[in-house]
């Protein structure tokens, strides 16, 4: 199993944990436009109560990569959860959480409705 899965795993399980909700990988729909489908790393399962009321992802910033093209993914990330009919809408982190924080310094306003996570000592640590 590859390192970016064991930990979206890890995740799910601390989600579990906190909110007592099963996730799983899965395609929703955009902005209710017909066709027009993301797939998350976090979607609440169909065999629950929780059906579509939570909704997010996973982003590792463990490797060293273009500082500049993560902070252009969250904002991806945050504009794609904003148009997806749930609940609780957030994006984990683990690595740098530099990275996360930075953009959320200048652009908190713009998440409005998305919750940041970052993963430390086993933990979920809301940003």
């Amino acid at each position: 199993m590859s390192k970016s899965k064991e930990f979206e795993d890890k995740v799910r399980q601390l989600i579990y944990a906190k909110w007592g909700v099963k996730l799983e990988e899965k395609a929703v729909n955009i902005g209710n436009v017909a066709g027009c489908e993301m797939k998350f790393d976090y979607v609440s399962t169909t065999d629950s109560k929780f059906d579509g009321c939570f909704a997010g992802d996973a982003k590792d910033y463990n490797v060293k990569r273009n500082f500049s093209a993560e902070k252009s993914g969250i904002s991806e990330y945050v504009w794609l959860l904003q148009k997806v009919d749930a609940v609780h809408k957030f994006l984990v982190f683990r690595g740098n959480r530099q990275i996360p924080e930075s953009w959320l310094r200048r652009w908190r306003s713009l998440a409005e409705g998305i919750e940041f996570y970052f993963v430390e000592d086993n933990e979920l640590v809301r940003l």
